[in-house]
């Protein structure tokens, strides 16, 4: 079989129209590694940080690309591949070009765990974006609630538009620069992979999240150690047999996916504040042998710096065990 390789350098100008790379973008060279037949499809890869080399795949055919210069931030190369009339030949099409990088507004408290997902998110994706803290302990600004009426964290302003809800932004910014956190529903597996992740989500927020902030805001230690053995049960029982596979993240991969970002959060208060006296009780530390996969996976995701670049331990313990004590006191 023959494979014929055409590329079709390409930019985004301010209205959004293409236009030609510059005579010096468009030096490269292909190197394509295998010659199977492989079906008509297209793949697009968002690549946020600068790189010279990149391998692309399509079927059974991985085409390493090599590019002078480096590329730029935000380049895109679509790989766009049909047969020819006759079908004895296969066209493999690379579109290369860059967007504007958007403009983008967090609003966000380092002390809210739902909040902390769509700085996890931003991190992981290597976007660049502006921070604007909101003070949690005082009624919110005029300002605030026109950008978020009820007046909860997270917001993010997207190039003007305002989103709003953790798991919702969080979703909004994977699907909007894909990349190694989740498939798109179109690549191959992805569909398959997607209802994984969130199966997973929404199984530890409805069956072990709830008894976690039972643990924490019971009214007697007794109360609270209750709740705590529930957590711990339906982790050994819901969350264990599904985190068997990490390696060290979810489903066996080697770097963080969307699963560690709608829950890594999460898992770094269940472990950190199970340490400390006044906050969850000390028999979450069971889970190292009750649930040991459990245990290794959160302490991998709680190690990474994605999930630990706005997480200021000793000062969010502290603030926790006073919003406990107010709680309790009630």
């Amino acid at each position: 079989m023959t494979v014929i390789i055409s590329s079709h350098p390409w930019e985004i100008d301010n209205e959004g129209n293409p236009e030609n790379m510059s005579e010096e973008s468009e030096k490269r060279e292909w190197h394509i590694k295998g010659s199977h037949v492989f079906p008509p499809g297209i793949n697009s890869c968002v690549f946020p940080k600068q790189t010279s080399s990149l391998t692309l795949s399509a079927g059974s055919l991985d085409a390493e690309l090599v590019v002078t210069p480096a590329l730029p931030p935000d380049f895109h190369i679509t790989l766009h591949t049909h047969d020819t009339p006759d079908g004895e030949s296969t066209v493999v099409e690379l579109k290369m070009g860059s967007h504007p990088a958007p403009k983008i507004i967090l609003y966000t408290s380092h002390a809210c765990p739902w909040a902390h997902r769509s700085q996890i998110a931003l991190a992981e994706l290597g976007l660049e974006f502006e921070t604007v803290i909101i003070d949690l302990t005082v009624p919110r600004t005029p300002e605030y609630l026109a950008i978020n009426p009820r007046g909860l964290v997270p917001a993010l302003s997207y190039n003007g538009e305002i989103l709003t809800e953790s798991g919702v932004i969080s979703q909004f910014l994977v699907d909007a620069h894909p990349s190694h956190l989740e498939k798109t529903s179109r690549e191959e597996g992805g569909a398959l992979q997607r209802a994984r992740y969130n199966f997973f989500i929404e199984t530890y927020f409805a069956k072990v999240a709830p008894h976690v902030v039972k643990a924490g805001i019971g009214k007697t230690l007794e109360e609270r150690e209750q709740a705590a053995t529930s957590a711990i049960d339906n982790i050994v029982k819901e969350i264990e047999p599904l985190v068997q596979n990490a390696a060290p993240f979810f489903g066996g991969s080697e770097r963080l996916t969307f699963v560690e970002v709608q829950v890594g959060s999460f898992l770094l208060r269940l472990l950190a504040f199970s340490k400390y006296d006044g906050l969850l009780p000390k028999n979450f530390l069971t889970l190292e042998e009750k649930a040991p996969a459990f245990w290794k996976w959160a302490n991998a995701v709680s190690k990474e710096k994605s999930v630990t670049y706005v997480w200021d331990e000793e000062a969010l313990a502290k603030r926790q065990r006073e919003r406990y004590e107010k709680i309790r006191a009630a």
